[in-house]
């Protein structure tokens, strides 16, 4: 059981009263068994001491005559009556109970409190010893009518640079070391107020008088705990203290100012970097701005727009824009970037690598372009020539491809061949990166085509190679096409199958006029007028011209300023054409064909030899 508490109620006991102290009970219950004990009358009668019992008369056998003994049978055993116990009246129990405890824990507490102000009585004895062992001066208070002098005091605060002041007013340190020396005014009774402040140290604020007889002090302030900032280039370093943890920088962290740790930034692709940590003698900052160097080559990737995924070499880096440390065996290689981003097609890069380490870090930076829809066009036949707004992308099949500003909006894709065949149609642009397909079903340009001829002289090598551009014409007509072949010849204008007249498109026919231009003997230049007036005369839908040599702009007149047939041209003579013959070829829908003439290599028909 604790002393110092109540024996009823268990409360602490009160250190003032020393009845408490003594008898173990606090001044609550000693009071309620007061009022207890007025109510049902009884006294406090403290506990009788055991009293002695009464002494035994002693029995004193005696000598009596007793008569002849009579036998009589043995009585049963009497159990007595067991005996009636009635209640006590409350105060008969009041005074027989004692009221406080018993009488040995009484002497017990007694005991305890002398061996306390024993021990008490021995540390004032102690410290007088001391004081008077040091001889100090004691305080000299002026008497009524004396003049009171300053008190000196010397004061040593740590740390030595801390900032004291006396009631506001600053003092001055006298030394190094922290040591100041001033003095108390001569005033009696009064307090002063003695300040310490120092950065990053709790400040200190302590009462002084003339009376506490205090005239050497040592105040030493408390440090405050430190704020670590780490920051790294490159940022999202991982930040480790003493091989734990902390997390990626930018990073603040509180650390205490007596603790001595080693500070670790990792990084993949850098060097880690590891130093001692010192918690700065003033100010409860410490700034840490660390530079790692990269362990190879660093490369950056830039995208627009940005947040796009990056794969070096196969390897995912993260979103743009991301920093990529390479390992020094990329040194001089070349590598490839790509960069996928949803709603957009996808990039890459191709770029080469440093061949030193430390080298100014390698920029990529790369433009995502919307995704494009592709369309696929074909021409039935095939191999004619395609275009998508009047503009030409190769021969069937070809592939359009429509940028963002297209997508959904109505093209016009064409097909032609020569000038004998052409279809159009007006199709929508895919979806952004979808890809589809259209087939252009061509038809005859017009249902009649006329072919005039204009050969040079002879049968040279000019001659023959435009004689086999005719038959090749010829040969592409659709069957349900008719023709006429009109040539300038030593005899005149001659024309098949007759003047006025156009043949079917048929094989026999057409086998019929590869012998005719096999067979033409041009003339000089002949009437090239009357040719074509002659070809006009049959209402054509096309005519295809082949000439040699130049042409004049005067001879084409028969044709119109436009409006007419499609007119074809194919010449031979100079790689390049006559402007003029352009422009006039164009404004009637037609194809200019230029043949480079001269000598060359040509294999002849059976009854003529090689030139």
């Amino acid at each position: 059981m604790n002393p110092l508490q109540c024996e009823r109620c268990g409360r602490d006991l009160e250190s003032d009263d020393a009845i408490s102290i003594i008898e173990g009970v606090c001044c609550a219950c000693r009071r309620t068994a007061a009022q207890q004990q007025l109510r049902t009358g009884a006294r406090l009668v403290p506990p009788a001491p055991p009293t002695a019992a009464p002494p035994q008369p002693r029995l004193v056998p005696r000598q009596v005559d007793l008569p002849s003994p009579v036998i009589q049978a043995p009585r049963p055993p009497v159990t007595p009556a067991a005996p009636t116990v009635r209640p006590k009246p409350a105060a008969q129990v009041l005074a027989e109970e004692p009221l406080y405890g018993q009488a040995p824990r009484s002497r017990r507490r007694r005991r305890d409190l002398a061996i306390g102000v024993t021990l008490g009585l021995i540390v004032v004895g102690a410290m007088t010893g001391y004081m008077v062992t040091q001889r100090l001066e004691p305080i000299q208070l002026a008497l009524p009518g004396q003049k009171a002098e300053a008190m000196p005091v010397r004061l040593i605060v740590k740390p030595a640079w801390a900032t004291v002041t006396l009631d506001d007013a600053p003092i001055a340190a006298s030394s190094e070391e922290g040591i100041l020396t001033f003095a108390l005014p001569p005033d009696q009774g009064e307090m002063h107020w003695l300040a310490v402040d120092a950065e990053g140290y709790h400040s200190v604020r302590r009462p002084i008088t003339r009376q506490a007889g205090v005239s050497d002090m040592t105040i030493e302030l408390v440090q405050k705990p430190i704020d670590l900032v780490v920051h790294s280039e490159p940022p999202e370093a991982e930040v480790w203290i003493d091989n734990q943890y902390k997390g990626n920088t930018p990073l603040t962290l509180t650390m205490l100012p007596w603790e001595q740790s080693t500070l670790s930034l990792k990084r993949e692709g850098y060097e880690p970097v590891s130093k001692k940590i010192t918690p700065p003698e003033r100010g409860r900052i410490l700034k840490l701005d660390i530079e790692m160097e990269p362990a190879g080559v660093l490369v950056r990737v830039e995208t627009d727009p940005p947040g796009a995924l990056v794969t070096v070499d196969g390897q995912v880096r993260g979103p743009t824009p991301v920093d990529v440390a390479m390992p020094p065996e990329y040194l001089g290689r070349d590598v490839e970037i790509t960069a996928t981003m949803p709603g957009y097609e996808q990039a890459t890069l191709r770029t080469s690598l440093p061949e030193r380490i430390g080298a100014a870090p390698v920029v990529a930076r790369m433009a995502l372009a919307r995704p494009r829809s592709e369309l696929v066009i074909r021409t039935d036949p095939p191999g004619a020539e395609v275009l998508v707004e009047g503009a030409s992308i190769g021969a069937s099949p070809a592939t359009a491809r429509f940028g963002p500003e297209q997508i959904g909006r109505r093209v016009t894709v064409e097909g032609r061949i020569a000038g004998t065949h052409g279809g159009r149609l007006e199709v929508l642009a895919p979806p952004a990166g979808e890809k589809s397909e259209v087939t252009i079903p061509l038809e005859a340009v017009g249902q009649v085509a006329v072919f005039v001829v204009l050969s040079p002289t002879g049968t040279g090598p000019d001659h023959v190679l435009l004689t086999d551009r005719v038959i090749e014409q010829i040969h592409g007509l659709d069957g349900r096409q008719r023709f006429c072949l009109v040539s300038c010849t030593v005899d005149g204008i001659e024309a098949w199958p007759g003047r006025g007249e156009a043949a079917e498109a048929t094989s026999g026919n057409k086998i019929r006029a590869y012998d005719l231009v096999r067979s033409i003997r041009p003339s000089a230049r002949g009437p090239a007028a009357k040719a074509l007036s002659e070809a006009l005369a049959l209402k054509p839908g096309v005519v295809w011209l082949f000439t040699g040599g130049k042409l004049r702009e005067g001879e084409l007149s028969a044709l119109g300023a436009g409006g007419g047939p499609v007119v074809n041209v194919c010449q031979v003579g100079p790689r390049a054409a006559e402007p003029w013959l352009e422009r006039w070829v164009a404004a009637r829908s037609g194809v200019l064909a230029v043949i480079e003439g001269g000598p060359r290599r040509v294999i002849a028909r059976e009854d003529e030899g090689v030139e």
